[in-house]
């Protein structure tokens, strides 16, 4: 657990700079619950400026091989767990693990075990919903 706040205050120590003036506060457990539990995919815009924007993601299926052209995604897994394909690795992610996706970066999410997995990402520049390509899986991984 202090792993995870340690990890969790590091990624808004990056961001702190460009978080909104206005001080916010949010309770992960609060927003999990709020989610839609038909939904595969659900992400909640927490905030955003002019150089970052903040989501709370919740996830009950997986997200596609894709990359973003343009956009540096940062991931903190705060809870559940799941296969992480980051380029040419793949990591078994769990709560507290962090990844660094730079432009161009493929990358993939699959939950495991019971339950949701909820993860707070950071993107720079601010994500729009535009810079998201979708790409097949190369031959002989699904």
């Amino acid at each position: 657990m202090k792993h995870m706040v340690f990890m969790m205050g590091l990624i808004l120590m990056v961001a702190a700079p460009a978080i909104a003036e206005t001080p916010q506060h949010w309770r992960l457990e609060d927003l999990v619950a709020k989610s839609d539990p038909h939904a595969a995919v659900e992400v909640q815009s927490l905030g955003k400026t002019e150089t970052i924007s903040l989501q709370c993601v919740v996830l009950r299926g997986a997200v596609g091989l894709h990359y973003h052209e343009k956009h540096t995604e940062t991931v903190m897994i705060a809870s559940g767990a799941g296969i992480m394909t980051l380029g040419d690795q793949t990591v078994e992610a769990k709560a507290g693990d962090v990844f660094l996706v730079p432009p161009g970066t493929l990358h993939a999410f699959e939950p495991v075990g019971e339950g949701p997995v909820s993860a707070i990402t950071t993107f720079s520049p601010p994500f729009d919903g535009k810079d998201r390509v979708f790409v097949d899986p190369p031959e002989g991984k699904n």
